[in-house]
């Protein structure tokens, strides 16, 4: 049976119930509200409050905030203080209590506190947590992955759907952060520069470190059964170590031997013999070589030296 308020023919509320069980309210002729027989409430136009809408927690298969047509995509509330977003029926991410955003995880990272402000990422493969442009021109981003020792670092280029990724660096699986050093994998060594330096106008910015080895080649020492030597460069800055054996006492001014790199104005070293006091090796400016300044030793035999000179 149905029953009806009217406040007039154009306006006011009409209330009807029929024998199914469905009740319409209805302004201006117009239906405006539905209660269907399951009590759920059809709103005709814009929901607006005032006070607190309250829903229920849901569950990430059916969440308590969703949209028509796709009900078990949306918003539900897992546990007290947490927010969840589920997609398809399974969770794809939430805020926990503490205010940690993770992403395809429902896990707390280990030692977060309550000012803590993680992104937790749960996936295999490469791309787990990607960082890029969406429109169609080519653009910088990266890709943080966790496949392979440690954390993998790329640049990509290319239009949306077509990109192509290059490895730029990484924190290897000692936590050591390596730079890629223009190739496409990072050895995994420490940190690498190209071959020719890049200067910087950053006084701060260290743009110039080179650690190597070298073969000096030696004057006036007669015959030299072994020679080695070994570098580290900082900017201008040369750091070298040689180790020879000759069949000759040096000669002050005279015995000589080759660089890894042209010297400046400054030098500093010192040479000494297995077991006898030596005496100093002299960088020459423009050229790049060193000579023997004086001579204490007595004999002959193995020596080393280690200098450091400015470019």
């Amino acid at each position: 049976m149905a029953a009806s308020i009217n406040a007039s023919t154009t306006a006011g509320v009409v209330t009807t119930a029929d024998t199914s069980g469905v009740l319409n309210i209805q302004t201006a002729g117009t239906t405006a509200v539905t209660v269907d027989a399951s009590q759920n409430v059809t709103l005709a136009g814009t929901l607006t409050t005032t006070g607190v809408t309250t829903v229920q927690a849901g569950t990430a298969a059916a969440p308590a905030i969703t949209t028509t047509g796709d009900t078990n995509t949306g918003i539900f509330f897992p546990a007290a203080d947490t927010i969840g977003f589920s997609e398809g029926g399974a969770e794809a991410a939430r805020f926990d209590s503490l205010g940690n955003f993770g992403i395809g995880t429902t896990s707390t990272p280990t030692g977060s506190s309550a000012s803590s402000r993680f992104i937790t990422v749960a996936g295999s493969g490469d791309g787990v947590l990607q960082l890029t442009r969406t429109s169609a021109t080519a653009g910088g981003g990266a890709i943080a992955s966790a496949a392979g020792p440690g954390m993998l670092f790329y640049t990509h280029t290319g239009t949306v759907g077509s990109e192509t990724y290059t490895e730029r660096a990484r924190f290897n699986s000692t936590g050591a952060f390596v730079l890629a050093g223009g190739t496409t994998t990072a050895d995994g060594i420490g940190i690498t520069f190209p071959a020719t330096q890049s200067a910087s106008t950053n006084a701060n910015t260290l743009d110039d470190y080179e650690e190597g080895t070298f073969t000096p080649t030696f004057t006036s020492l007669g015959t030299v059964t072994l020679a080695y030597g070994k570098y580290t460069k900082i900017g201008r800055i040369v750091c070298f170590y040689v180790s020879f054996s000759c069949t000759s006492t040096p000669t002050a001014n005279s015995s000589r031997f080759t660089l890894p790199f042209l010297p400046s104005t400054f030098s500093l070293g010192t040479w000494t013999q297995a077991t006898t006091a030596g005496g100093f090796i002299e960088p020459q400016t423009g050229s790049a070589i060193a000579y023997f300044a004086t001579s204490a030793a007595s004999s002959v035999g193995q020596f080393y030296a280690a200098v450091v000179y400015e470019t």
